[in-house]
């Protein structure tokens, strides 16, 4: 009990410091990249970026574009039931009112696939996305709601599967979150 209390108190340690730049919820589908039968359909997470309020860019008044990405994120498909656990890095700007982010990682996994137990850790990926307000006045609000549309290539390396060490995935995905 006092490890889980310990674990729950770090986890929204971050949430509350300011050191959250933005989150989100994002649903989409998971396609296959190898069209293998069963290994395609629903998506469904929530993600983070964290990053230090105080660090300015080079010129001394932007904000650091670059933070720490943390995911949760559940694969739905017939034969692919995965839960991934995601860390990386992130490189974003402020959507005033449009706003890039690419970020890169790797996930810890686990899950059903094919009916087989699935297990994986340092698994690579890769998300190129937009971010557009929602503020009306975008270039006054510091804190804002957007809506997010990302598209990302993940790889599942799976130390429990004798035909499969490898598979491979393309993600469309539409958010809702808020942040700078």
């Amino acid at each position: 009990m006092r490890s889980a209390l310990v674990g729950l108190v770090l986890t929204a340690v971050p949430l509350f410091s300011g050191c959250l730049a933005f989150a989100r919820g994002q649903a989409g589908a998971a396609l296959s990249s190898s069209d293998t039968p069963g290994h395609s359909g629903p998506v469904v997470g929530v993600d983070g970026v964290f990053t230090l309020p105080g660090l300015k860019w080079l010129d001394g008044k932007s904000a650091f574009p670059f933070g720490l990405h943390n995911s949760f994120e559940t694969i739905i498909a017939p034969a692919n039931k995965d839960f991934a656990w995601g860390t990386g890095l992130t490189y974003f700007g402020s959507p005033r009112p449009i706003s890039g982010h690419v970020i890169v990682g790797t996930n810890l996994h686990v899950g059903q696939v094919d009916g087989e137990l699935a297990f994986g850790n340092v698994s690579p990926y890769v998300e190129l996305g937009v971010r557009a307000s929602l503020a009306s006045d975008p270039a006054s609000t510091r804190t804002q709601g957007f809506l997010s549309f990302d598209v990302s290539g993940q790889t599942y390396i799976d130390y429990l599967s004798d035909d499969r060490l490898v598979s491979t995935l393309f993600c469309l995905k539409f958010g809702a979150g808020f942040g700078q």
